[in-house]
């Protein structure tokens, strides 16, 4: 699958309350209340993820840092409260498959937590850079552009996305292991992710205008396979004009 990724949206789930009315008539009469024994049932959080970086939750009750194990296994944020927590809460938050994280840092202050990660670092390729060079000759006002590759975590796709890294303008590439060595496969998404930065609208007129035979070749071919949108299982497309 070729596709570049959109922004991230959070969504905030809203359910709606509901409740009868009892009759003004008869009315039960209320038990007192029972003491509170210590053990509260296990309450779920809701994390809000901003930015692939900043994940914040609110845990009522509970404002002490330490009275939390939090830990990333899988891509999964997971964040529960210390067995001899007072208030019990659990939080999980499934995290950007392109990415590997570690955790930089934990507050928490009035009750909302605050978790800051760092991505894996960019992969360094000098070969695909050389031919993101090649590429950029064809977009004279994008000097201030740079590449920025990351080996991504699904296997069958590869996909691109404009960004921003240290200030400047970037060209993302989530590559699968399968096309590591294979780097002059990745000419057609080059050409069409620097498409972007000239027309967002509408960047195939671009990328007709300005990318190599070769490329468009391919990019015609991906789109009659409908493999621009769709899961590509293999890679024999590519094997058929740059893999040897």
């Amino acid at each position: 699958m070729i596709r570049s990724i959109p922004p991230n949206t959070p969504m905030r789930s809203k359910y709606p309350t509901t409740g009868k009315i009892s009759s003004p008539v008869y009315r039960k009469k209320v038990s007192p209340a029972i003491p509170f024994t210590g053990v509260r049932a296990v309450e779920e959080v809701q994390l809000d993820l901003f930015e692939d970086t900043e994940v914040i939750g609110n845990f009522p009750g509970v404002s002490d840092v330490d009275s939390f194990m939090v830990q990333i296994t899988d891509n999964e944020l997971i964040i529960v409260t210390k067995p001899d927590s007072e208030r019990k809460y659990t939080a999980t938050l499934t995290l950007p498959e392109a990415y590997n994280y570690k955790i930089l840092n934990v507050e928490v202050k009035n009750s909302i937590m605050t978790l800051l990660m760092e991505k894996t670092d960019y992969e360094d390729v000098p070969e695909l850079e050389v031919i993101f060079q090649e590429c950029l000759k064809s977009f004279p006002e994008l000097s201030d552009i740079e590449l920025r590759v990351v080996m991504s975590r699904r296997r069958d796709s590869l996909e691109g996305a404009m960004g921003k890294a240290n200030g400047k303008k970037v060209v993302l590439l989530f590559v699968p292991k399968k096309l590591y060595g294979h780097w002059e496969a990745l000419r057609p998404i080059i050409y069409h992710e620097l498409s972007h930065y000239i027309n967002l609208n509408n960047p195939d007129e671009i990328f007709y205008e300005r990318a190599d035979e070769k490329s468009i070749k391919l990019w015609d071919m991906l789109k009659e396979a409908k493999s621009l949108r769709c899961d590509v299982v293999d890679i024999n497309l590519w094997r058929k004009l740059w893999i040897k």
